[in-house]
């Protein structure tokens, strides 16, 4: 359960930052979404894999 919170944390801070990158971009939530997805996936897997 733990992992999960800290996958979903990683995931908010990696779209917005990226979200912040791509500020003249017109679809936001698109942009939000999309690196919410990868960067969720991406630190629940390498703490599945690594943990």
């Amino acid at each position: 359960m733990i992992l999960l919170f800290k996958s979903l944390g990683f995931g908010v801070l990696f779209g917005l930052v990226m979200l912040l990158a791509n500020v003249d971009k017109p679809s936001k939530l698109l942009i939000f979404l999309k690196y919410f997805l990868i960067g969720t996936g991406g630190y629940f897997l390498y703490e599945w894999i690594m943990g």
